[in-house]
């Protein structure tokens, strides 16, 4: 349902994802085993959670801060519940799961097409039909973006059914198909994974490597938007052109943690930060609620100790990718969705919003269910990496 859903309602995902892991979890209450998770994964994000709790102690807005701190601790259990049930499904079933992941992805993506196909044939497009009024250029970004995530673990089982070829072709008819529509972020992040895709492809052990630079980079993000040509880019006004404003709204993100560079300003901060409501132009403000960007908001609402816990996180993430199928196929993968979810992470949305914190969620469980695990024969089934 996960595809389809995200073109046709993408807030859905957020209880789709929880309704997934609700029954999970009872799933496991009936058997009455619990599936072996890495324990330095569960301390890490454990410690993460914990910490963004903790942040409401100096918060700007207490209950604000723990109101945003108890759905990012549900997401996060619901995702451990998640990933602990696709460790413990047999080959069979992860084969099952991903014919209908492929078969939901390309039922999403004929959607897609004939949307864009009537927006250019007709007068008025299906979805302005359906609506009954005229939608917004951007109406399906969160659509497009959530696609392209999905994109990845649907890429995996066609190259397994068919071959690299066709796995290719669905990449890049999904990007083409993507071009229709108004996420930016959406296109350059299938752009970049695409690229991090075929040098991991090529030469495996990219797959480690790039998403690694890009960890490095949460480390060093106050430090990023001080960049001249940031610096230049932030000083122009035209708030038509997206990249200007966000410049400013870096810039201003990281003048706030310099400001508090260890313990942050606390969670959901960025909603009431102040000077946030100074205005970019005539509309634009430097701070719409958040920064636009993930690291820069970690460090902005958790300070440094709760960027370096979400680099910690990464980098399990990272150890995931190195842990796939011997094939270059998996880690290939695997290091295509990581970094086109870095990349749309870092310049769009707010990272604490339910529907985004759930398409992530689905897109690591859904590429660890597709990418079988390099595992021992002694080693238990049910371990995650």
């Amino acid at each position: 349902m996960a595809p389809p859903l995200a073109v046709v309602a993408p807030l859905g995902l957020a209880p789709l994802f929880a309704i997934a892991a609700v029954a999970a979890l009872a799933m496991f209450a009936i058997a009455g085993h619990w599936p072996a998770m890495s324990r330095g994964f569960v301390w890490v994000i454990a410690a993460f959670i914990a910490w963004s709790g903790v942040t409401a102690i100096w918060a700007i807005d207490p209950m604000l801060a723990l109101r945003g701190w108890l759905p990012i601790t549900a997401t996060a259990a619901g995702g451990v519940i998640l990933l602990g049930a696709a460790a413990a499904l047999n080959p069979q079933q992860r084969n099952r799961i991903g014919v209908v992941l492929l078969y939901g992805f390309l039922a999403a993506l004929c959607l897609l097409f004939l949307e864009a196909a009537s927006a250019l044939a007709a007068e008025r497009s299906i979805a302005e039909r359906i609506l009954g009024r005229e939608i917004p250029w951007a109406y399906f970004n969160r659509a497009t973006t959530a696609m392209a995530l999905l994109a990845w673990p649907a890429a995996i089982v066609l190259a397994r059914r068919r071959g690299i070829y066709w796995a290719a072709g669905l990449l890049l008819a999904s990007f083409l198909i993507f071009t229709r529509f108004g996420s930016r972020a959406a296109l350059l992040g299938m752009l970049v994974g695409g690229v991090v895709f075929a040098l991991a492809f090529w030469r495996p052990r990219a797959a480690t490597l790039a998403p690694a630079v890009l960890v490095a980079l949460v480390v060093t993000a106050p430090l990023l938007p001080r960049l001249p040509v940031l610096e230049n880019l932030s000083e122009r006004r035209d708030i038509n052109v997206s990249i200007y404003q966000r410049a400013a709204i870096w810039q201003f993100a990281a003048a706030k943690i310099a400001e508090r560079p260890v313990l942050g300003w606390g969670l959901n901060a960025s909603r009431i930060i102040p000077g946030g409501r100074e205005k970019i132009g005539e509309m634009a403000e430097l701070m719409p609620l958040h920064p636009h960007n993930a690291p820069l908001q970690w460090w902005l609402e958790l300070g440094g100790v709760g960027a370096l816990l979400g680099a910690a996180l990464l980098a399990f993430a990272i150890r995931a990718i190195a842990a796939m199928d011997p094939s270059p196929l998996g880690p290939a993968a695997g290091a295509g969705l990581f970094t086109a979810s870095f990349v749309i992470s870092s310049i769009s949305y707010g990272i604490w919003q339910g529907w985004w914190m759930a398409a992530l969620w689905l897109a690591a469980v859904f590429m660890a269910i597709v990418a079988e695990s390099r595992r021992p024969a002694e080693e238990p089934k049910s371990s995650v990496p």
